[in-house]
């Protein structure tokens, strides 16, 4: 059999992903047709790869997620395209794929904006379709979202049951990460000198009898901190440093050992005649004077439009924030500049998924709620810059290598089941806890370049000025703002496009036909597992304003970075180049397709009535309606699909036999008990007739085959030549519902 051609491949793909968006809903009910009414409690864990966690939770390393598995369902979960945290959110929480919900990507571009412009993708006021909490809502139910991409509180300013957080909202321009040292040769720190300390007030007094003392001071925006650090024993040695908004030790915020954390530091500082409210948590990482370093984790302010409900807020802050400080993820600008090592990173890292954890269990413990939606960014966070250093088969790594990096992830694995478990131990017992994730990741040996590939075909313009470049929108013909997506600088369409519309049609196909061709120069492999045009990429759920003109996905191993890197003396821009540990990332999501095993999420659910072990897999756009049908609510207005049936028990089922002939129907009804494994019992109904037999499924087996047979269709495509010869003739018109 010949290899299928990417329009074959398309059909089938048409085929699968039509067949998820037509799939019925459907609800499991008590006995007696009354819906089981619960409460639930959603856990994102960005990036959990479901081989990964399966295998650690058979070597019994995840004691929680475990329980949670053992005593419910769970399911390996396909996602959207692109596998990316924004896209993929959107479609869990609000059932719709992108082209319907409006995310379709992290960075959108849009109409009216220059070719190289976009918005984020992680801000409410771009999605378009209802999430679950706003359906919540509005059926009367109080929900509490504690952090998920989309909930930007103004966005949904008409909420009268629903508190929401979003403290990535939480920006100031001091909120970034910064090291105060005296070597100048670190990248991007903040650089400081030491003096001979004096006029310091209760140094002996706190210290004791200090020979030899030195003194420098930091500022945070408008505001100054004073250093003072100690040689206790003048022997060179230094070993005490202080942190005080005045030269008093009686009145410092902490008093550090070199590799000591700080407690977060509850105060407030003034920035552009804003006084402004920061726990901040520091950490002494080296005393030597010649190599001071001095860390300053993220700084996210009270004073910010990250909540909608300020008094609600201010109780987190109190008794929440000042505990854990104001870490969102694990600090990659620390690593890759080198201020510190990979065990601090790692402890950056426990700080971000312990601020998340304490919040979802104070909100547990001390409101009022029918709904919760938390989330933790550390895999995401470990797996981009370890996760191809654990593989020993990427170039840059070994056995050894590995088997460390694999252990920090694993760790941060531990960290995520001890942040389930305390949610187990805080929630009432008619709560149903689902635990989910976005995506996977894969490890990385290359990168290509995309806007690279691109001028070096002449379709984008530069600027020179002296050894740099910048882009020259004048003389740019398509762009890519970021992954995946490629756009044409149209006329008419973009800010300043120059193309016309009658050359539109010819150039798309021109650049989709050069990635399509396209080698890895280094190696000979294609680089590119699909390469679509607007047209034909609604079969991925990419429709709108926002898909691009062209779409591209990667082959594992691969990712893409929008970057234009220019050698000044030979004037052409680097297309794939290599990877380069604790510097650029290891492992990456977003273009690639989400049926790989390395990308595809979980999903678990465990609470009363709910029980069958593995369902195999389900789709991401299922998530909101399960949401729903638990909550006894209805489903968000946009979602698509049936929910993933997680019932209460019950032992009623009706079978319905009908017999065909040729000449004659006999129809012969029975009723029967049937139980299911587990309790969980399901409607079949057969037809048999002389030449075929029909089954319909049950929505969970429905959802489960049919997000199978999405998932893996690109797979199987070649081994089924009779099977695409009938698919080809079923999928000649796309469907009418996308905007």
């Amino acid at each position: 059999m010949k290899t299928p051609t990417p329009s074959l491949i398309l059909k089938i793909l048409v085929f699968s992903l039509a067949l998820l968006l037509v799939l019925p809903g459907a609800l499991y009910t008590r006995e007696g047709g009354e819906r089981e009414k619960l409460r639930v409690v959603v856990i994102s864990i960005d990036a959990i790869r479901f081989d990964h966690l399966k295998m650690l939770v058979d070597e019994g390393k995840l004691p929680n997620i475990a329980r949670l598995m053992s005593s419910g369902v769970y399911a390996e979960m396909i996602v959207v395209f692109p596998t990316a945290t924004a896209v993929s959110h959107a479609a869990i929480s609000t059932g719709a794929p992108p082209g319907v919900n409006g995310i379709v990507g992290n960075a959108i571009h849009l109409p009216g904006m220059p070719v190289n412009s976009t918005v984020s993708g992680f801000s409410g006021y771009n999605l378009v379709a209802e999430p679950i909490w706003m359906a919540a809502d509005k059926q009367g139910l109080k929900t509490i979202v504690v952090s998920f991409p989309q909930s930007t509180p103004p966005a949904w300013s008409v909420t009268e049951n629903t508190i929401l957080f979003n403290i990535y909202d939480a920006w100031a321009e001091f909120t970034k990460s910064a090291l105060y040292t005296t070597n100048e040769s670190i990248p991007r720190g903040t650089y400081i000198e030491f003096t001979e300390a004096t006029d310091w007030l209760n140094v002996e007094k706190v210290l004791g009898s200090v020979k030899v003392a030195l003194e420098s001071n930091i500022t945070i925006c408008k505001t100054t901190w004073h250093l003072y650090l100690a040689d206790i024993e003048g022997d060179g040695k230094y070993d005490k440093l202080a942190i005080a908004p005045e030269k008093d030790l009686e009145k410092a915020y902490a008093i550090l050992s070199e590799g000591e954390w700080s407690k977060p530091i509850n105060t407030t500082i003034t920035c552009e005649n804003v006084e402004y409210t920061i726990a901040p948590l520091f950490k002494a990482v080296k005393l030597n004077p010649e190599d001071f370093r001095l860390y300053r984790g993220t700084t996210r302010p009270f004073e910010a439009k990250w909540y909608n409900n300020f008094t609600v807020a201010w109780d987190v802050w109190n008794n929440v924030i000042v505990k854990t400080g104001t870490f969102t993820d694990g600090d990659y600008v620390g690593l890759v500049n080198e201020w510190f090592d990979v065990e601090t990173y790692m402890e950056t890292v426990n700080y971000t998924n312990r601020l998340f954890a304490e919040w979802t269990v104070y909100m547990i413990k001390n409101y009022e709620w029918d709904l919760i939606l938390t989330y933790t960014p550390v895999i995401d966070n470990v797996y981009h810059q370890f996760l191809g250093l654990a593989d020993p088969t990427m170039p840059y790594s070994d056995n050894e290598t590995a088997q460390y990096y694999w252990e920090l992830i694993v760790r941060t694995y531990e960290m995520v089941d001890e942040f389930v478990g305390m949610v187990l131990e805080s929630v009432p017992e008619d709560t149903v806890v689902i635990l989910i994730s976005d995506h996977g990741q894969v490890p990385i040996k290359r990168i290509v370049y995309i806007n690279g590939i691109l001028y070096n075909k002449d379709y984008i313009g530069v600027i020179r000025v002296g050894e740099q470049f910048g882009l020259d929108l004048n003389k740019t013909k398509v762009y890519a703002p970021w992954h995946v997506h490629i756009f044409v600088n149209l006329e008419g369409r973009e800010e300043g496009g120059i193309v016309k519309q009658e050359e539109y049609e010819t150039l798309v196909e021109e650049v989709a036909q050069l990635l399509r061709n396209y080698r890895d120069p280094d190696t000979g492999e294609p680089v590119f597992d699909l390469v679509l045009t607007r047209r034909e990429a609604w079969i991925l759920g990419l429709t709108g304003n926002g898909t691009g003109d062209i779409i591209y996905a990667l082959k594992p191993g691969y990712t893409s970075s929008t970057a234009l890197k220019i050698d000044p003396d030979t004037g052409l821009a680097v297309e794939v180049g290599g990877v380069t540990p604790l510097k650029t990332v290891t492992g990456d999501h977003g273009p690639h397709l989400p049926h790989y095993k390395e990308m595809r999420a979980v999903f678990i659910a465990s609470g009363p009535g709910i029980s069958g072990g593995y369902l195999g897999v389900v789709s991401s756009l299922q998530v909101a309606p399960t949401i729903a049908s638990l909550l006894g609510i209805e489903p968000p207005q946009d979602a698509e699909l049936a929910p993933i049936i997680v019932p209460a028990i019950r032992e009623v089922t009706l079978t319905e036999t009908i017999v065909e002939t040729t000449t004659a129907i006999e129809t012969t009804t029975v009723t029967e008990t049937t139980t299911i494994t587990d309790t969980i019992t399901e409607t079949i109904t057969t037809t048999t007739t002389e030449t075929e037999t029909r089954v319909e499924y049950g929505p969970l087996t429905a959802g489960v085959i049919l997000a199978l047979v999405a998932g893996f269709a690109v797979g199987y495509v070649a081994k089924a030549k009779d099977l695409i010869t009938a698919l080809m003739r079923m999928v000649s018109k796309p469907p009418k519902r996308a905007r």
